[in-house]
């Protein structure tokens, strides 16, 4: 069983060389070393040393807490170390730094932030909103119908409102969509719209078409894609202006308002479904 030294026997992590009390050394010779710091016996300094008994141990570390003591590769006993300032600032340092390459780590290639541009999603969104979404949702997967997406909007809008949007999908490959009487019809079937209380227009904007149906082509077939509305539908530049969105302008989804604090909090998707 290995042996603890004292806690008023503790040796400073302070990066410093230090004497090990000879009760804690092991009792018989060979290669020396400790799982943290490094250690000294008379002009030996090393990860690992050669000891023999009599001879005294220097073991310098900057880590606080249990320290393994091994002889030949055994472990043999443990020294303590009691924490510093240094020891706790190594301590932070690392931890930071561990945080901070998994956060990068989260924003190449899982999570991506952006801002709500415009009022067209309320009052699920605001504008201004500072919002969490992932990053590569629909490479393998196509969003469901109902589900708010953020996506590159389509390349000819030269508008300043940000490089990417979110709106909510309402229909996709091979559905049709009709807007009548106020009302979204997706393939025969009134969309019960729980996220917005307005009703839908096909002429709301002078910019708009007036077009009132649409039919989407199948999945692999030219113009296909989904079809995008924004809750706000009496403020929204959506796909009852520019059409059909191609499935690769499909970035993610939005999860978590994290600005301003007093909205922060999951994103409130509030899918619909058909009567």
């Amino acid at each position: 069983m290995s042996k603890a030294a004292p806690k008023n026997g503790a040796l400073p992590a302070d990066g410093r060389f230090h004497p090990v009390p000879p009760d804690f050394l092991p009792k018989r010779g060979g290669v020396l070393s400790v799982k943290w710091g490094v250690v000294r016996v008379g002009a030996q300094e090393g990860k690992k040393v050669k000891w023999e008994r009599g001879q005294e141990v220097e073991v310098a570390a900057r880590v606080h807490g249990k320290n393994p003591l091994f002889i030949n590769g055994k472990r043999e006993g443990t020294l303590l170390f009691s924490s510093t300032f240094l020891s706790h600032l190594l301590d932070w340092t690392e931890s930071l730094g561990f945080a901070f390459f998994f956060w990068i780590l989260l924003k190449t290639w899982i999570l991506q932030t952006f801002f709500v541009p415009s009022g067209s999603m309320i009052p699920n969104l605001q504008e201004g909103d500072k919002l969490f979404g992932t990053k590569y949702d629909f490479l393998f997967t196509e969003p469901s119908h109902g589900q708010m997406v953020i996506f590159s909007p389509p390349p000819d809008l030269k508008l300043p409102q940000g490089d990417l949007w979110v709106k909510r999908v309402i229909a996709g490959p091979g559905d049709r969509i009709e807007l009548i009487g106020g009302g979204v019809w997706v393939n025969g079937l009134l969309l019960d719209e729980s996220y917005t209380d307005q009703e839908t227009e096909a002429v709301f904007n002078a910019g708009c078409s007036g077009k009132s149906n649409w039919d989407i082509p199948a999945e692999g077939e030219e113009g296909s894609g989904w079809f995008l509305l924004g809750d706000n539908r009496t403020n929204s530049l959506d796909s009852r202006c520019w059409g059909v969105l191609p499935p690769d302008r499909l970035r993610g989804r939005p999860l978590f308002i994290y600005w301003p604090s007093e909205r922060a909090g999951t994103v409130p998707h509030r899918d619909g479904g058909a009567e």
